[in-house]
């Protein structure tokens, strides 16, 4: 595994216990709507710390060129795919899954 793929799975298990954190949120039905706007707008900050962070690895990484725009693409993807796991935890907060019935 390389460097850029280490930084990239690091970056991802960081964002993973992100989103355990957001799985906290919703326990109780009169504060989902206020807990759903608090993920979101955490799942917005994360995946712009996120690129950010990216854009800052990828540039001590690589020059510029190929190698350089790979690790950007592969950046922007994980931080896109994390966060619309992200927004998946806060729908259920706003719209809680039934439990199955006995």
């Amino acid at each position: 595994m390389g460097r850029q793929e280490m930084r990239l799975a690091g970056l991802a298990a960081g964002i993973a216990l992100a989103l355990l954190a957001f799985g906290q949120f919703g326990t109780i039905q009169a504060n989902a709507g206020r807990d759903f706007s608090r993920c979101v707008q955490s799942c917005n900050e994360t995946r712009s710390l996120c690129r950010t962070q990216c854009n800052v690895d990828c540039d001590l990484l690589f020059p510029p060129g190929a190698d350089r725009d790979a690790c950007d693409d592969a950046c922007a993807e994980t931080c896109s795919e994390s966060s619309q796991e992200c927004k998946v935890v806060c729908k259920n907060i706003k719209n809680p899954p039934s439990e199955p019935e006995p």
